[in-house]
């Protein structure tokens, strides 16, 4: 399956106008685990007590994010998924965020916060409806984040 998606940086007072004009929210945690490679990246993530395994290859979008994506849900916990696949990977790392989602437009719209303060807006959907989402919420493509959140929160160990 293709993803489309993209993913703006916020300010403290652009998340609080999206945090009020969506409410009210239902943040939870999200832990994730990634295993980078140069054609895209296996990420495990932890949420609502599931864990779910998933594939991202390199992103062959213009303006909007588009990448192959096979995400499952399986049957291992998170931390003996990571020990099984621990050896793949020079890069690899986990990041945690809290994470609130709500459907907008036909797409699924989320509020995301890090650890390290960093806020993002994503919508994920097909590429119009996505693209009518920013215009709606008057947010400008150009403003969008090309990097995957596994790509901007893990760092290669020699960096």
């Amino acid at each position: 399956m293709i993803e489309t998606e993209v993913k703006i940086k916020l300010s403290e007072s652009e998340f609080n106008f999206f945090n009020n004009k969506f409410a009210p929210l239902d943040f939870f945690v999200q832990k994730n685990y990634c295993f980078i490679f140069e054609s895209g990246f296996f990420r495990i993530r932890e949420e609502k007590g599931k864990t779910l395994l998933t594939f991202k290859g390199e992103d062959f979008g213009s303006k909007l994010n588009q990448r192959e994506e096979i995400e499952k849900q399986i049957c291992l916990e998170y931390d003996e998924c990571i020990s099984l696949f621990s050896g793949i990977s020079k890069i690899q790392g986990e990041y945690v965020k809290m994470r609130a989602n709500v459907n907008f437009l036909g797409c699924v719209l989320s509020l995301d916060k890090f650890d390290s303060k960093d806020i993002f807006l994503e919508l994920e959907g097909d590429e119009e409806k996505v693209r009518n989402c920013l215009i709606e919420l008057g947010i400008d493509v150009n403003r969008n984040e090309r990097r995957s959140y596994c790509e901007l929160f893990v760092k290669n160990e020699s960096d």
